[in-house]
């Protein structure tokens, strides 16, 4: 009887679990009607301050008080040119980044204010070696 008890209430806890994943699902595809989302193709020229196989990061402009830095996802089919592959970029070199900018906007927002959702580096174009010694 305990056996049986044990199994029906298995049971209601994968078909809840079940149900919720796939409620979850279904409400991140259809999306809500009042965020305008875009994706938008943009380039950026600096220096690689960090990498791996999946991030880069890059100081696009430095004054007397800041310096600017954007880090982006890298795409898992990213082109590579001027060099062989990701493995030969290191930080210190000059690089241009083609990236994709996912960004979501309210429709009824007088403000205008727009988030960023994600950044994916689609191509890197390697320019220069770092100059000196770090």
């Amino acid at each position: 009887m305990k056996s049986y008890i044990s199994k029906i209430i298995l049971s209601g806890i994968l078909m809840i679990g079940l149900c919720a994943t796939l409620g979850i699902g279904y409400a991140e595809e259809k999306g809500d009607p009042n965020i305008i989302k875009e994706v938008i193709m943009k380039k950026m020229k600096g220096e690689v301050a960090g990498i791996s196989q999946n991030f880069i990061s890059i100081l696009y402009g430095q004054d007397e008080k800041t310096s600017y830095e954007m880090a982006f996802d890298i795409d898992k089919d990213v082109k590579i040119e001027n060099k062989a592959d990701l493995k030969q970029i290191n930080i210190g070199n000059i690089v241009t980044v083609a990236y994709e900018e996912t960004t979501e906007k309210l429709k009824d927002d007088k403000k205008g204010k727009i988030k960023v959702k994600n950044r994916t580096v689609k191509r890197i174009v390697f320019i220069k070696e770092r100059e000196g010694v770090f």
